[in-house]
């Protein structure tokens, strides 16, 4: 009787978790950094435009690939995207419950079914997953395939060959969503050399297995290169720099120091996520402890390696870190395997602390079974009456998933929404032509639109759209808030 309210309990508290999720995925606003991800998918989905070849893209190409397959046959790329990023952060909190489960084994089950819920709620209710879990961008995905990789090394005494060959698989898969994830998969197959209970030889045969596994992972990122090699190159190594370039941003110059990152890590991601990150920190110290502080460099270095990818970004973001916490809740499940109950007391306490800090995370239940209350549902409706107004023809946006909610055609070299637009005028004109991109002293070049949206993104950005309009003699209408649509007339 007892292990079936256990099993109740435990199969509530996941439905919880789904519900969650999906509130995260359904309810937040979007974000002009969905555009790069959601327009490229788009278009490869209905008119067969492959990223980098016939569309900017600058990131790396295997959720753009899964956001296609997806939005194929969906009525709203938005809300097929979005639920792949909650997918894969419900099954984040799914893999976190197994793993407290599976390191609190020796423990009673009621106790074991705490500690699942108490790393979970950890995770869940940190602010990195309030700002960075459920919106079209390449977060929720790649961070479940690194800690799985992670994960299936880190909860197994003595793993064999397929758990090395299955998590450089994951690892690479991880970093052909993220780039910042190539760190973590170029040094998790080093680390079987820290295997001291198993022979020298094996260790070597198990970097091999895994070491093929991120290889494997990453091939489909060559037929992507191949298609071009220009583009595929610019997208991830060139573009992040340009804003380096930008003459009147003396900001990102200031912030890209190692410092300045240093100082916002633990100002901003640490001190927003101080539950979690007091248990994580007090447990691995008191497993430290107990293991007469030997280091375990087979923990630390793919740790570090996943940290440092999110530093390596030329902007700090908040979302950029968002690795740190499910890696955190992973680490903190691993360190509860050998502790006593005091601190697993404690890993409940930072629980419920955590709860009380970041409630804001459960303020989108109310809305999970109200479909017209979605903010994914909104802006779909949006596009609809977009569709009405200019039924045939393409639309010129920076906020092209607007545009295509309605089935609209926009332009390809506007597919990347401000950020190609933005920095564009950086790259010399002939080169803009190969790599699709636009600047604004192009757009003479295009043909005449049916019509132009804007009030999406700021008045500066959008100031060449809304002149280039009045040349073409557009009238503007307005279509909702502080939306303009300029009709051809």
């Amino acid at each position: 009787m007892k292990k079936l309210l256990i099993g109740v309990a435990g199969l509530s508290f996941l439905i919880f978790v789904a519900l969650v999720t999906f509130g995260q995925c359904v309810g937040l606003n979007l974000s002009h950094d969905e555009h790069q991800f959601i327009a490229p998918a788009v278009l490869w989905a209905r008119n067969g435009l492959l990223p980098y070849r016939n569309v900017p893209l600058f990131h790396q190409p295997y959720l753009i690939a899964l956001d296609a397959l997806v939005i194929k046959n969906a009525s709203s790329p938005l809300l097929a995207a979005r639920l792949i990023s909650g997918a894969a952060a419900f099954l984040t909190g799914l893999l976190l419950f197994g793993c407290a489960w599976r390191a609190t084994r020796e423990k009673p089950i009621g106790l074991r079914l705490i500690s699942g819920i108490s790393i979970v709620m950890l995770w869940l209710t940190s602010h990195l997953f309030l700002v960075s879990s459920g919106r079209a961008w390449n977060h929720d995905l790649p961070s479940l395939l690194a800690i799985s990789a992670f994960a299936l090394l880190l909860f197994s005494d003595t793993p064999r060959h397929w758990h090395w060959l299955v998590a450089g698989l994951l690892a690479g898969l991880a970093t052909g969503g993220r780039l910042t994830f190539a760190p973590f998969a170029g040094l998790l197959p080093l680390t079987a050399l820290f295997w001291r209970n198993i022979p020298l030889r094996t260790r070597f045969f198990y970097l091999t297995c895994s070491g093929i596994g991120v290889v494997t992972a990453l091939l489909p990122s060559l037929w992507f290169y191949l298609q071009s090699p220009e583009g595929y190159l610019f997208g991830n190594f060139e573009f992040p720099r340009l804003p380096l370039l930008e003459a009147d941003n003396n900001r990102i110059l200031k912030t890209m120091t190692p410092w300045r990152k240093l100082r916002f890590f633990f100002k901003e991601v640490i001190v927003s996520n101080l539950p979690l990150a007091l248990a994580a920190i007090s447990l691995g110290i008191i497993a430290l402890r107990q293991n007469r502080m030997k280091l375990p460099w087979r923990w630390i270095v793919p740790s570090l390696a996943l940290v440092a990818g999110a530093f390596a970004p030329s902007r700090y973001e908040m979302q950029h870190f968002y690795i740190v916490v499910p890696l955190a809740a992973l680490l903190t499940a691993r360190f509860l395997q050998s502790a006593k109950r005091g601190a697993i007391y404690l890993a409940i306490a930072a629980a419920l602390i955590g709860c009380v800090v970041g409630h804001d995370v459960f303020r989108q239940l109310g809305e999970v079974f109200q479909h017209n209350d979605w903010a994914v549902t909104r802006l779909h409706q949006k596009g609809l009456q977009l569709r009405s107004r200019v039924p045939h023809g393409t639309v010129l946006s920076l906020a092209p998933i607007v545009v295509l909610e309605g089935g609209i055609d926009i332009a390809p070299s506007l597919a990347t929404g401000p950020f190609g637009w933005k920095f564009a005028a950086l790259v010399s004109q002939p080169r803009r032509g190969r790599l699709g991109l636009i600047a604004p002293s192009d757009l003479a070049s295009l043909p005449p639109p049916a019509a132009i949206l804007t009030g999406q993104e700021s008045d500066k950005l959008e100031k060449p759209l809304v002149v280039y309009a009045r040349q073409l003699g557009y009238r503007p209408e307005h279509f909702d808030d502080s939306i303009t649509l300029w009709m051809r007339p």
